[in-house]
């Protein structure tokens, strides 16, 4: 930009010399047009008002470049921080709310813990070292999605513990129902990595687990149903059989919509904003791509933050390195919902393991939907709570049972340590 002004001025520095020495051979010498002398300081005056022009040219270029780096360095250090430690305790159970066809039946129960915590890598680190490599296609889309002007992604590890539990809907049937599902169970311990950037951030998991009587979930279904008066499942013997399994999944999303409220209130306050994401599932257990949207509406203060237009001014406002004592400075409460559609190649809470034969199993339905609505309430900077309801459509193929698909709630409680 500075370049191209310049070598434009100098352009027409020399055009206006060249015109000025052209008209002194043109011009008559009975002096009507002034003296030499005259067109001399002509001249030079000139020469004084395009310098001048150059130099507030320069001086505006300048403070453009002030006021982005001054922007860009106001919102890295205003963005809401990562927290140093987060836990996530999850319920899942068609109990919590009406299930959509009526009755316990589909994905019945789930419980997940996990614990996730930052990692900081040097630049001797592999993850140093692959951020300063070589370009390659890959490196520059993950780069472009984690790393912006407006701050860099931040890794995470983590472990996770869960269990799933999946019944058919006829809990009093002690035989096969050929057209209802599989009773299944399915309990594993994941590794977590994550990568978490200003517009985006990359989610993996790897899970080792074990099916039927691996997963404990007949003993825990029974032991639940016995203390609440709940029908007792009579179908247990003839769930998915025995087996071990390894399942990895890749989740990258990218926000593409970002409402920012209007006014500079303490951290950036958001109204609304929807991110895009796409999840890939390989493994013994489940196989499937998924695509999906999550729109989010309310007061939210996460860590998404707003590209920084060219000429924009961002102030500094003031937040302190830590929280106040008060401790509201991450207060959120918003709505948000999930539209997903998936394509499944395998599921193994239908079919079984690909090397264990299962004395019950259907085929499944390639193409499954599914939709989410909840609320996010975070009181105070070390707690949130997350309630939502989910609806996912037919699984199985032959499944009349299913037709309807099936609802389940969730349940969340969130600790934060900063």
């Amino acid at each position: 930009m500075r370049l191209a002004s310049a070598f434009a001025l100098a352009m027409t520095l020399v055009l206006a010399y060249a015109g000025q020495t052209l008209s002194d051979e043109q011009t008559p010498s009975d002096g009507s047009s002034g003296g030499p002398v005259e067109r001399a300081g002509n001249l030079d005056q000139y020469f004084r008002n395009e310098l001048d022009v150059l130099r507030e040219l320069h001086r505006r270029e300048l403070e453009r470049d002030r006021i982005a780096a001054e922007s860009l360095e106001n919102l890295r250090k205003n963005r809401p921080p990562d927290p140093d430690a987060e836990v996530r305790i999850n319920f899942d159970n068609d109990w919590f709310i009406l299930n959509a066809a009526g009755g316990d039946w589909g994905y019945t129960s789930g419980i997940r813990t996990s614990a996730v915590w930052p990692l900081d890598f040097g630049r001797e680190s592999l993850m140093g070292r692959w951020r300063a490599g070589e370009d390659t296609t890959l490196r520059s889309w993950l780069l472009t999605l984690l790393d912006t002007p407006e701050g860099p992604g931040r890794p995470f590890f983590g472990v996770s513990l869960g269990q799933e539990m999946y019944t058919p809907r006829d809990l009093d049937r002690d035989t096969v129902d050929p057209d209802d599902r599989p009773y299944a169970g399915w309990a594993y311990l994941g590794a977590l990595f994550q990568i978490r950037g200003p517009l985006g951030r990359v989610d993996t998991e790897l899970q080792i687990g074990g099916t039927g009587r691996y997963s404990g979930a007949e003993q825990c279904q029974k032991l639940i149903h016995e203390n609440t008066d709940a029908p007792n499942p009579r179908g247990w013997d003839h769930q998915i059989s025995d087996g071990v399994g390894i399942n990895a999944y890749l989740r990258p999303s990218r926000l593409i919509f970002n409402l920012q409220h209007p006014r500079e209130i303490g951290m950036p306050v958001q109204l609304g904003d929807a991110q895009l994401y796409a999840e890939t599932a390989v493994g013994t257990l489940f196989t499937a791509q998924s695509v999906g949207v999550s729109i989010r509406m309310g007061w939210i203060k996460e860590n998404w933050v707003r590209r920084l237009e060219p000429g924009q001014y961002v102030p500094d406002r003031k937040i302190p390195h830590r929280f106040e004592a008060d401790g509201i400075e991450l207060f959120q409460l918003y709505f948000f919902s999930r539209l997903q559609s998936q394509y499944v190649l395998r599921n193994g809470r239908i079919q079984g393991l690909p090397w264990v034969e299962s004395e019950h199993t259907l085929a499944i339905n390639p193409i499954v939907h599914e939709g989410e609505f909840g609320l996010y309430f975070q009181p105070v900077n070390a707690v949130a709570f997350i309630f939502a309801s989910t609806h996912r459509t037919q699984e199985t193929r032959n499944g009349v049972s299913d037709s309807a698909g099936h609802s389940y709630g969730h349940l969340q409680l969130v600790v934060y340590w900063y």
